[in-house]
């Protein structure tokens, strides 16, 4: 499936492989969840949560396109 990703469409498989390691990304930050991109960090309410790569990858993914749909 394509998805629209900025101006350039991308396979979802590309999107994924390397999503982080391009550019720094400021961490993200809201009432419950903290994000810290350039260590690969989450944290739930102050709590460090432990995520494989994939899995960060994925929630990073996620939270940088949120209310939009992302194909598998």
């Amino acid at each position: 499936p394509l998805v629209l990703f900025g101006n350039q469409e991308k396979t979802s498989k590309t999107m994924l492989a390397g999503y982080l390691t391009s550019t720094y990304m400021a961490p993200y930050q809201d009432k419950h969840l903290t994000i810290d991109y350039s260590r690969a960090e989450v944290f739930l309410d102050g709590i460090e949560v432990a995520l494989t790569r994939k899995e960060f990858n994925l929630l990073a993914l996620m939270v940088q396109n949120r209310g939009e749909i992302v194909p598998r």
